[in-house]
């Protein structure tokens, strides 16, 4: 089985389906060490599937 470790917007519902025709099922995590902050998106693409025009990273 493979794995993805995600945050932000790819635990989005209509995130999944638009990247991976399909939904997810997962568990909470954390990577020790590190911080997120916030990066501005201006792909008008990305801010239509995500309804957000600032991502974490």
């Amino acid at each position: 089985m493979q794995q993805l470790f995600s945050y932000g917007t790819l635990q989005q519902s209509e995130v999944q389906l638009t990247t991976f025709d399909r939904h997810l099922s997962g568990q909470s995590d954390e990577l020790v060490g590190f911080a997120q902050s916030m990066v501005e998106i201006d792909d008008p693409e990305v801010v239509r599937t995500s309804g957000k025009t600032h991502h974490s990273i």
